[in-house]
């Protein structure tokens, strides 16, 4: 099998062929717990959810939009060169607290050489870190476009903080504390300034910690979004996004002096519904929304998770619900190359298939992270004339449990990068 250079398990990426930087195992009888989507943990498939319904409702128009989430030793991230609408769960990316914390040291003592290494890679992790930390929130999306510029631009809506409540979606960040406007500096590689420090907070975000601001403006042109849980965060964007064009079309006829607010104590009463209630809860739109977004045949059935305690570069697929015996799991295609590489799978002689998630998301597949079992559960069939091969459960696959096939069956006898696996110490693919 030409793929990555693994021990039975990990599939990670390795600077020498044939040598790995683990050698990590995994039991093809180990059942992993998959996360709920309202929960307050988040995956991959989470976020790359919530990146695709805010393309598809119009919120993201230009790559700087983006996700993130904190969870204890790490920050998850949408990467900034994905295209949203056709995001992959590959296109996000975890950076260490520790090395956040770094960052933020050098920054005040002006030794760059960590901020430098940080933003080189993942340029939107300060500005996301710094407002995970003045909010307390463990969700935030940051949105560039032209509503949030439009906000930003209006001083009279930097200068108090919150919307008015002109209508429904304003009435939900209407009340006071819901949106100040933030000095935080993207653009100057988040250097704390004179009047907001990310480690010690203004009085006037101490006072907003954690019981009311749900975003903020920043001076970027930009607004943010913060929630516990992404799905949550995602709908508050999109009410957000929509609250500021409903704004835009009552100045731009003219009805800026005529409107009527919605009273105060009816906004008390709608947040209240909002905040609390299920039936508010915004998932009906996300289920909506579901339908245009194009899905890969794999959504429902796959799940990309890190091996527990691991590096958060060491990705392994896994069942995202029970599935029965011979079911297509996905049709995948790609590029065809006349010599196989680590990642490639044989379609024919001098054709070599570099699996792909499809157009505008990474070009790697999430299929390349399927583990090699000389005892598997998928068959993996190739199929040259339309230049896609074919994931079949061989059994019945439990949720959860770890998904894997046997790279010998598609290969020639020589991988492009061969190994030894660990279950029953055979050689795959050596001389």
């Amino acid at each position: 099998m030409a793929h990555l250079p693994v021990m039975r398990a990990a599939r990670v990426q390795c600077g020498v062929v044939g040598k790995c930087r683990t050698t990590r195992a995994f039991s093809t009888s180990m059942v992993h717990k998959i996360p709920d989507r309202t929960s307050t943990t988040a995956s991959r498939k989470d976020m790359t959810f919530a990146m695709r319904a805010l393309a598809h409702s119009g919120v993201v128009q230009i790559k700087w939009t983006g996700c993130s989430f904190l969870d204890g030793d790490f920050l998850m991230l949408s990467k900034s060169d994905c295209h949203a609408t056709h995001m992959s769960p590959l296109d996000t990316v975890k950076v260490s607290v520790e090395d956040l914390e770094k960052s933020f040291y050098d920054a005040k003592t002006d030794e760059s050489n960590t901020i430098a290494s940080v933003l080189e890679k993942h340029p939107k992790a300060l500005l996301h870190y710094a407002l995970h930390k003045l909010s307390g929130r463990s969700c935030c999306i940051v949105v560039n476009n032209l509503q949030s510029s439009w906000l930003a631009a209006q001083k009279e809506y930097r200068d108090r903080d919150c919307l008015p409540a002109w209508e429904l979606q304003c009435a939900m960040f209407a009340q006071p504390g819901d949106i100040p406007s933030l000095d935080i500096h993207h653009a100057d590689a988040l250097m704390p300034s004179s009047s907001t420090r990310f480690d010690e907070p203004s009085q006037h975000a101490k006072s907003m910690y954690l019981k009311t601001m749900k975003g903020c403006i920043l001076p970027n042109y930009a607004t943010a979004v913060f929630g516990s849980n992404v799905m949550e965060t995602t709908v508050k964007a999109m009410y957000l996004d929509y609250a500021i064009r409903a704004m835009q079309s009552i100045y731009a006829t003219g009805g800026r002096d005529t409107v009527e607010e919605i009273p105060a104590a009816e906004c008390a009463r709608l947040n209240t519904l909002w905040d609390t209630s299920a039936h508010y809860n915004g998932l009906e739109e996300l289920t909506m929304l579901r339908s245009k977004m194009e899905l890969p045949q794999w959504w429902d059935k796959m799940e990309l998770i890190e091996y527990e305690g691991g590096n958060p570069d060491e990705l392994q697929v896994v069942a995202a619900s029970d599935l029965a015996p011979e079911t297509v799991i996905g049709l995948v295609g790609g590029r065809v190359f006349p010599d196989p590489t680590k990642y490639t799978i044989r379609l024919a002689t001098n054709r070599h298939l570099h699996m792909s998630d499809g157009h505008g998301s990474s070009g790697t597949s999430v299929f390349t992270r399927i583990n090699h079992s000389f005892t598997p559960n998928l068959r993996c069939t190739p199929m040259p004339e339309s230049e896609q091969v074919e994931f079949r459960a061989l059994r019945r696959i439990a949720k959860g449990e770890p998904l894997s096939f046997d790279y010998t069956t598609t290969e020639e006898p020589l991988l492009a990068s061969p190994f030894v696996d660990l279950e029953t110490g055979k050689p795959v693919g050596m001389p």
